[in-house]
């Protein structure tokens, strides 16, 4: 008899932000702007980013993401302005211009649409 044993095994989830932009005069920043992956639902606290992808402010695109879990989780995709030129997010100086998130189980791919203003 064969015992088989099956463990937690990882899946790729693909997670594709379609990301539209508003033209808000009373906004006002230089930089570099990105479209952020991080786990979870952020609305309180900064999100904690897990990958980084450069988009271009009034130019619609689509930032694609692709992470390996073995369990379900909420990605949320958030664009920012990196205003101090680092490379990524700082939650005391840098402001979410957009944001939204969707569930994905392992194995998944995830669409979502993050209207941002610049």
């Amino acid at each position: 008899m064969a015992v088989f044993l099956l463990t937690g095994c990882e899946k790729t989830v693909n997670i594709d932000a379609d990301i539209t932009w508003t033209d808000e005069s009373y906004y006002s920043v230089s930089g570099d702007w990105y479209a952020m992956l991080s786990l979870g639902i952020s609305i309180l606290s900064a999100p904690e980013a897990i990958d980084y992808v450069e988009v271009t402010p009034g130019t619609s695109s689509t930032a694609s993401f692709a992470y390996d879990t073995s369990e379900g989780e909420f990605f949320q995709v958030s664009v920012f302005c990196d205003e101090n030129g680092n490379g990524e997010y700082d939650s005391s100086s840098e402001y979410i211009t957009g944001t939204n998130n969707e569930w994905g189980d392992p194995g998944d791919d995830v669409s979502m649409t993050v209207e941002a203003y610049y």
